[in-house]
């Protein structure tokens, strides 16, 4: 990968935030880990990472705005590196920040990979990273709803920099609902506003596929506690 959190640096610089943002990269080690499906032989190298950005005022006091965990897997096939990323977690603290700093964290991360599969499993919480965040009345003012989540999620992921590869391909959808009219109402009428951005209601897999064959189980997935307990 490319140094994305220099490019992050520098579109941080670009917001009116009156603040100094600073941004913290930690991967781990990477090592080897069993296939994401399970009737697959593939082998993967996996990288757990942590972003955060933190705030720092003029008094010089350091805070964290905002944060997310990922999990990269890296495979080769056929000479050709594949790459999957899992965002298993993002957070923020409820600090005064300037707008959009989370949805640029989460872009500028992705774009660094070219072409890759990400896979999102969007579950509201008060808190994931950061302990007695929910506490703050600036995030409780913010925090959205499952399906207001996935709205943001999809417009998150619908902006022009992940959309270059014409043959880039989005899919989501909201458990319980099959309708993409009723799923986007559902949602908050809340459209990409990316018109370049093919996004499909459903499932990418063949719908006589067998879990095991096409479902990919991360960890701490609840759609991979669910798959585990259909087999």
């Amino acid at each position: 990968m490319t140094l994305w959190h220099e490019e992050l640096k520098q579109q941080l610089e670009q917001l009116p935030s009156g603040t100094r943002l600073q941004v913290h990269d930690i991967p781990s080690v990477p090592e080897t880990c069993s296939s994401l499906i399970a009737n697959n032989s593939d082998k993967y190298t996996q990288t757990r990472r942590l972003i955060l950005i933190m705030a720092q005022s003029s008094g010089g006091t350091n805070a964290i705005v905002c944060g997310m965990e990922a999990i990269e897997y890296k495979t080769v096939r056929n000479d050709s590196t594949k790459w999957t990323v899992y965002i298993s977690k993002v957070d923020t603290t409820g600090y005064p920040s300037a707008k959009n700093i989370t949805a640029i964290m989460i872009r500028t991360y992705l774009s660094s990979f070219g072409p890759c599969r990400v896979h999102v499993f969007a579950c509201a919480q008060p808190q994931y990273l950061f302990r007695d965040s929910a506490k703050y009345q600036e995030k409780k003012r913010k925090t959205l709803t499952d399906r207001a989540l996935i709205g943001w999620w999809r417009s998150v992921f619908s902006h022009p920099d992940l959309w270059k590869n014409s043959q880039v391909k989005g899919w989501w959808s909201i458990p319980g609902i099959d309708d993409e009219r009723e799923a986007i109402i559902a949602t908050g009428n809340r459209q990409p506003v990316n018109s370049t951005a093919s996004w499909q209601y459903g499932y990418p897999y063949d719908p006589k596929a067998k879990v095991n064959d096409v479902i990919p189980q991360f960890e701490d997935d609840t759609k991979a506690r669910l798959s585990s307990g259909l087999c």
